[in-house]
Order: structure tokens, then sequence, then C-alpha cells
């Protein structure tokens, strides 16, 4: 009898590509955590759906049938004590995945922030222990970091680390928890900022990268109803260190290598899934510049220096700036342990960057012109052949 799996947030970003990876790595039984929700198609075909999509938008449409006959909805909600399953599931776990999470940030979201990504990781680890599961993954965040800076081991944080935002406080906290559960192995896998797919440059969600895109074509779009072609002939300043590595990883990277440390048997508890080729951010940001048609930005230490318009674009990409800022060094002990290391170099030199930031233009120009708006939730709708820009929660720099 094959292995069962389990998997929540399979219908996103991060959990789409890792099912379709354990479809590809394992010959095992797929059961998938799936939200009903009314007036909408039944949890089988959703799930049915969105991994189609995310298969064939990977150049993986050989595993369509894989899913249609390996993969299996079960229906739930991670908000819910034992993800609404307390009586309806009495299978054996091998292992659980737990992907879902809600990617917002701001302040006036706390309590839905802590509701699905702290005692959301609590149902689902009563959950495992309900299934038995042998071995509890949760993916987190290379960025529960906070705001220090340097060497990152693969360490638990402590619960007062300084943190940038809500969204990392949360993550720490359920981190924590994850660590301490007892009855299985439990194993912390972080990626880093997550991008499409390495040789399709695909997503399925956009959030990350593509929310800092989204936030300056809108700003340009507005200075440009306003003020015509002002913007052609002045630069912008943006609040950045032009040398703070930026960690962007392709998201079949992580789901790869997080199946990999999976099948090693690894006991490590921590792993980094992060790039060993960052990009720095002075490079990053000017490259999305001049792919928006914009002049290359002025980069500044602190607000002294802006004019109003300046200020105006800081406050659209606020969340981001975090991220543009400070020299943390991720450490893969643990990881390159199993993968060795040449399974996190990932460069984006020689012109890869910049085609991610044009296929997602492209992703922006058709939704327009269909004027699809952005969706919001904690898991996209299900992703059609042909994209919009759709995402757990517009704007979240980690992806998940």
């Amino acid at each position: 009898m094959s292995e069962i799996h389990l998997v929540t947030g399979a219908t996103g970003f991060v959990g789409g590509a890792l099912t379709l990876e354990l479809l590809s790595q394992t010959g095992a039984t797929i059961l998938c955590l799936v939200r009903s929700k009314h007036g909408m198609v039944s949890p089988q075909i959703r799930l049915q759906y969105s991994l189609a999509a995310a298969a064939r938008a990977y150049g993986r449409a050989n595993l369509i049938p894989d899913i249609e006959r390996r993969c299996h909805a079960i229906a739930g909600d991670i908000l819910q004590p034992f993800c609404g399953n307390s009586a309806g599931l009495h299978a054996t776990v091998s292992e659980v995945w737990h992907c879902a999470a809600s990617l917002q940030f701001e302040d006036e979201y706390e309590s839905a922030i802590f509701a699905h990504n702290v005692h959301g990781t609590a149902n689902v680890l009563h959950f495992a222990s309900r299934l038995k599961a042998k071995t509890f993954n949760y993916i987190s965040t290379a960025y529960v970091s906070g705001s220090r800076s340097g060497r990152i081991l693969e360490d638990l944080p402590s619960l007062d680390t300084p943190t940038n935002n809500l969204y990392e406080k949360s993550k720490i906290q359920a981190e924590i928890m994850v660590a301490a559960a007892s009855g299985f192995h439990t194993r912390i896998l972080r990626p880093s900022i997550v991008v499409g797919d390495s040789r399709t440059l695909a997503a399925t969600s956009f959030s990350g990268l593509y929310g800092f895109i989204r936030e300056l074509t809108k700003f340009k779009r507005k200075v440009a109803r306003r003020l015509g072609g002002y913007l052609v002939h002045r630069p912008l300043r943006v609040w950045a260190d032009e040398l703070t590595p930026v960690n962007l990883i392709p998201v079949d990277a992580v789901a790869s290598n997080a199946v990999k440390i999976s099948l090693s048997r690894s006991l490590a508890p921590i792993f980094h899934l992060t790039n060993d080729c960052p990009l720095p951010a002075g490079a990053s940001v000017a490259s999305v510049f001049e792919e928006v048609a914009l002049r290359t930005p002025r980069f500044v230490s602190s607000a002294i220096e802006f004019t109003s318009i300046d200020e105006t674009l800081d406050r659209a990409i606020r969340f981001y700036r975090s991220y543009l800022s400070g020299m943390k060094v991720f450490d893969r002990t643990n990881a390159d342990a199993v993968l060795g290391r040449a399974a996190s170099e990932w460069s984006l030199e020689e012109g890869k960057f910049s085609r991610y930031i044009r296929w997602y233009l492209i992703q922006l120009a058709d939704a327009q012109t269909r004027d699809v708006r952005p969706a919001t939730g904690l898991e996209p709708a299900p992703v059609p052949v042909t994209f919009s820009p759709q995402s757990c929660e517009a704007g979240a720099m980690i992806g998940l």
C-alpha cells in the first residue's frame, strides 16, 4: 500500500507546486484539505482544476493523469478544530505538509493573520496527531529572521525577535508551536521570496516580487493621469540599500528541495530553502523600473530627500522596504548536508530576472484588457490556463 500524504494549501502557490512534486518524486496518495465554498464547485473539482492549471503552467502536463488518480480533496478548514474533520477521516497519514497561510501583514488584519497562521497551525497539528502522522512538515518563511541582519542560522527564533510586520511575528509563533509538538517528527522548511517556475517563469499567485511590480505600475498610471510625462524626465527616490541581497527562489526549486529533504529522512529540524545566488537590491529594483519604463531610481537611506511624489510612492511600497535593506545571509548547513550546495544555486543573472518581470507585466496587461480584478482571500481562486493577477493577499512579500 502506498504512503498517504496530507497537504494543506494545495490550491495555493507553494502548496500546488509541492503537490506536483510529491506526484513526481513519490508514489504516495495525496489528500488535500480544501475549503468548501458556498455556491462553488465541489472541493475535488476545485482541486483538480487548480492543480491541472498549475501543471500546464509549469510545463508538467504529464502529471495530470496522476492528479486525477492520486490526489483526493477532503473538505475542511484550518480555522476549525481538527480542521473540520474530527470524525470524517480515519486514514493513517505518513506525512503532513502544512502550506496554507494568510499572507496579510497589515495591523488592521491582525486577528485574521493570527487566526490562520497560529491557531490554524494548532488545528492542523491536532489533526495530524489524530491521523497518527509520522512527520509534520511546516512551510514557514526565511523571514522569521525579522529585522535581524548578518548570518541567519537554521535555528528556532525567540518570541521576542524584532519583526517588520505581523506576518513575520505570526510565523515565529507558529514555528515555536510546531517545534514543541510531540508524537511525530517536526520539520520546518523556510523558503525566501518565492517567484515563478524556473523554466516557464509562470506563477499561480502574485504576491512578493509581483506585488512590488503591481504597486509600481499602479503608481505610474496615477502620476501619468495627473502629471502627464513628468516621470519620463525625473528619477524617483527609493529608500533602499543597493547592496542588500534580495533572495528570490523559484517555486519549483522550493518544492523539489522540500520533497528531497523529506525523502532523505534527515532528522534535522529546520531547513532554509533559499538561493545561494541572491541579487543586490539596487540592481533588482533598477531592473523593475526599467521594465516598467521608469528612469533608474536614486537610492536613499531616509525620507529626508523625498518630494511629495517620492512620499506617495514610498507609501505604496513601504511593506517591501524592510526586504530592501539589511545584510541577511541565510545559513544552509542542514539544507546543504542533504541537498548539496548546487541545489540552492539559482542564478537570475543574464536577463533571467528581467524575463520574470516581463512575464508578469504581460499578465497585468491581459488582466486590464479583460477588466479582471485581483481576488482576495486565503487561497487563490482556481487558476485558468490564461492567468490573471490574483493573489492570496495582494502585496505580501514572502509569497506562500
